[in-house]
């Protein structure tokens, strides 16, 4: 699904009303990409949207990590804030 896609689904629901975002995918505040997924949908929408930067690894016991390795704690992963640009 593409950003102007998602954002046409956030826009048609009767309870979006301005308020900002969690993404939980993988990757898509990945701050190596040029424009992150989270970046184009905060421009889209006008609003915050907080996304992963890496891979979420998530557990049965409720657990959950952000990294580019399943649950090692190495801290290249972390949950950004992207601001509407427009």
């Amino acid at each position: 699904m593409t950003a102007d896609e998602f954002a046409d689904v956030v826009l048609s629901r009767n309870d979006f009303s301005g308020q900002s975002i969690v993404l939980v995918s993988c990757s898509v505040g990945d701050d190596r990409a040029s424009t992150p997924f989270a970046q184009l949908l905060a421009n889209l929408l006008g609003v915050d949207v907080w996304a992963p930067t890496r891979t979420i690894w998530a557990s049965g016991a409720l657990m959950c990590n952000i990294s580019d390795r399943a649950f090692e704690d190495d801290e290249s992963g972390f949950f950004k804030r992207f601001r509407s640009v427009l």
